[in-house]
């Protein structure tokens, strides 16, 4: 099974977008966009999960459902 990770990049370079403008577009906080960043890119990498916050903040950015983005 592939991991749910790899759906989010796929959106992600759809867009044309990097990881650091994905944040920035998500409207996450300034003062954690570092820690944002390793977790998209750890979880890209199919390492890891993501906050339940931030996938329903990537569902909605990227006009999908949490369930499609998790992979269920």
């Amino acid at each position: 099974m592939q991991h749910p990770g790899i759906r989010l990049k796929k959106l992600r370079e759809a867009r044309g977008l990097s990881i650091e403008e994905l944040i920035i577009h998500l409207n996450l906080n300034p003062q954690s966009r570092n820690i944002h960043f390793l977790l998209l890119r750890a979880w890209e990498h199919g390492i890891g999960h993501l906050w339940d916050t931030m996938t329903n903040a990537l569902a909605q950015f990227f006009g999908v459902t949490t369930d499609y983005l998790l992979g269920l």
